[in-house]
């Protein structure tokens, strides 16, 4: 996980994801472009993608949702997600679990 471009502001990680929805399951796929490349069953229709991708990362981080937020692209594929209670190593090894391989 060297390329994916994790960093810290006002108190919280920053984790870039690349959005892909209506997937047949969700899942990590990878990396693009230092983001993390998610797939997503839901649908990009009333900010279902979003919320179905801040309750597939807190799964994977371990966290509540609520220490997650979408910082930036509500309405593009590409998303900066802010994460809370936990340093950024701790989350490139969660994710880094997940990665396919």
């Amino acid at each position: 996980m060297q390329n994916l471009q994790v960093s810290k502001k006002s108190g919280m990680i920053l984790l870039p994801v690349l959005v892909q929805p209506r997937a047949k399951t969700n899942q990590v796929t990878g990396l693009h472009n230092g983001s993390l490349k998610v797939r997503l069953v839901a649908a990009p229709i009333q900010g279902r993608a979003n919320l179905e991708l801040l309750r597939f990362l807190s799964n994977l981080l371990e966290l509540h949702t609520r220490r997650l937020c979408l910082i930036r692209g509500s309405q593009s594929k590409y998303k900066s997600i802010g994460i809370k209670g936990l340093t950024q190593k701790q989350v490139i090894e969660k994710l880094s679990r997940h990665l396919k391989q």
